[in-house]
């Protein structure tokens, strides 16, 4: 299947959630994302993945728990590590994620993949 990759299906699915974080932290980009931020692009990370996983698994064999567990881990692990400054460039540019965001997708894509998804 595709769809699963090093990188996150649904990476530029999740734009929407990131206004409400680009609005909330206008001026600490360096800040990690907490509170309802961070809750937000969780929300929206999982929500675009699990609407990506099933528009995509035909054949895939992928169960709802597999397809849930796997968009639940790559959701909380990047938002957990996404700075508001990354968020910020992600939504002015368009889905154009920086260079860390690109390898922090890849490795976490990589875990969430190999726990969920065997």
């Amino acid at each position: 299947m595709t769809m699963i990759s090093a990188s996150f299906p649904h990476r530029r699915l999740w734009a929407g959630s990131c206004v409400a974080v680009v609005m909330l932290f206008s001026a600490a980009s360096a800040q990690a994302l907490t509170g309802s931020a961070e809750v937000t692009v969780t929300k929206g990370l999982m929500e675009s993945c699990v609407k990506a996983m099933k528009a995509n698994q035909t054949g895939s064999g992928l169960t709802d728990d597999k397809i849930n567990g796997y968009c639940s881990c790559t959701a909380t692990k990047t938002a957990s590590e996404l700075q508001v400054g990354e968020v910020q460039k992600y939504f002015y540019s368009n889905g154009q994620g920086t260079v860390h965001m690109r390898d922090m997708n890849a490795r976490i894509g990589r875990e969430c993949k190999a726990r969920y998804l065997r």
